[in-house]
């Protein structure tokens, strides 16, 4: 496996149905779930209801860069996640999937600024891969 970072913004809720989310948030590629589907990657059960929208960098191995494209393509919607996170967790999440050296993580207070004006957390997953 090549090296790989994942980076999305995703709100999750025990209670409320993603519909929610979806019918007012237009982005056409985001992902939404809801509690006891099958996960297509894990083959797991969600265990909650969630909403997602990825990154469009691709093979982009800066995390940063990923976050950055994540919020600005959540910037028209800010005002509507801030009313969601009332009833929703929201995050950004990153997975990195690396081989030697360890990707730098070096996050600016502007950038942990523009997270925190979404009330997003920030939740980094990192795994180190045998080549």
């Amino acid at each position: 496996m090549k090296q790989e970072i994942i980076v999305y913004l995703r709100l999750l809720s025990d209670n409320n149905s993603p519909e929610e989310i979806s019918s007012r948030i237009k982005i056409s590629s985001a992902k939404s779930w809801k509690q006891g589907e099958k996960n297509q990657t894990t083959k797991m059960l969600y265990q909650e209801n969630g909403w997602e929208i990825k990154s469009n960098l691709g093979d982009e191995i800066d995390v940063v860069k990923k976050i950055v494209d994540v919020l600005s393509l959540i910037e028209p919607y800010k005002k509507e996640i801030n009313l969601l996170k009332e009833n929703w967790d929201v995050e950004i999440a990153c997975v990195i999937y690396y081989s030697e050296p360890s990707p730098p993580l070096n996050f600016d207070a502007s950038l942990l600024k523009q997270i925190g004006e979404v009330g997003a957390s920030l939740d980094i997953d990192i795994y180190n891969i045998e080549e």
